[in-house]
C-alpha cells in the first residue's frame, strides 16, 4: 500500500511547499520556546476522567518522519465506535480517508480503489497509510487536549488545563486561546525522528447517540 507521501510526491509543487511549510513551522517553534520546561509534573493514571467522547475537528496537520515531510487539512469525525479522518492537500485535493465502523477499516488514497480489511486495532492500518507510526487511539484523547486512559505524566497550566503530557512514549505539547478549554495548537513528538502538529481550526463535542 502507497502511503501519504506517495500520494503527495505525485505533485512536485506540493512536495516542496509541504517541505518548505514544516521547516519554517519548526524554526518558528524553536524561536518561540515551544517546548517549555515541566512544571509542576504529576504522574497519575487516567481512566474515567478521560472519557472517549464525540467530536468533530477540522484543522491543519503537518508531519515531519525522517528526511520526509507532508502539510495537509484535516477534518475528523470520531465517537468510540466509528471514525472518519480525511485529508486533504493544500490545493484542496484528497489524499486519504479512512473510515473505521468497529473493527472494520476502509482506506481509500486519491484515485485508487478502496481498501477494506478487519483490524482489532486499527494503528496498524493507519501506520500503513501514513507511512510512519501513529498513535491514532490516543490522538483522539490528545486532540481534546487530555491524556489517554492509562499512566501519563502531565503539566497544568494557570487555570488547570494539560499544557504538557508523556505518555507512551511520545511528547505531547499544548497551546491555547485565551480561556478555551480545547487546544488551538497540538505538538506531538516520537524521538528525534518523528514530529506531527496539528492547528485546530474547529472543534464541536457532539451528542452521543
Amino acid at each position: 500500500m502507497n502511503t501519504i507521501f506517495s500520494e503527495f510526491k505525485k505533485s512536485p509543487t506540493v512536495w516542496r511547499s509541504a517541505v518548505a511549510l514544516w521547516a519554517a513551522a519548526l524554526a518558528a517553534a524553536l524561536l518561540t520556546g515551544c517546548v517549555s520546561v515541566p512544571r509542576g509534573e504529576e504522574a497519575a493514571s487516567y481512566a474515567t476522567e478521560t472519557a472517549d467522547v464525540p467530536f468533530h475537528a477540522q484543522g491543519r496537520f503537518s508531519a515531519r518522519y525522517e528526511d520526509k515531510a507532508v502539510v495537509a487539512r484535516f477534518d475528523w469525525r470520531h465517537t468510540p465506535d466509528t471514525d472518519e479522518i480525511k485529508l486533504t492537500s493544500p490545493l484542496g485535493t484528497t489524499v486519504a480517508v479512512l473510515t473505521r465502523e468497529g473493527d472494520t477499516i476502509t482506506v481509500q488514497q486519491g484515485d485508487r480503489p478502496q481498501h477494506t480489511q478487519h483490524l482489532a486495532d486499527w494503528e496498524d492500518l493507519a501506520t500503513q497509510t501514513f507511512g510512519f507510526p501513529l498513535p491514532i487511539t490516543s490522538l483522539s484523547y490528545w486532540l481534546r487536549g487530555v491524556p489517554a486512559p492509562g499512566a501519563a505524566t502531565v503539566t497544568r497550566d494557570a487555570i488547570g488545563r494539560f499544557d504538557n503530557l508523556r505518555q507512551q512514549g511520545w511528547t505531547v505539547q499544548y497551546s491555547y486561546a485565551a480561556a478555551a478549554r480545547e487546544p488551538e495548537r497540538v505538538d506531538i513528538q516520537y524521538g528525534e525522528t518523528l514530529g506531527l502538529r496539528f492547528r485546530v481550526d474547529r472543534f464541536l463535542l457532539l451528542e452521543a447517540n
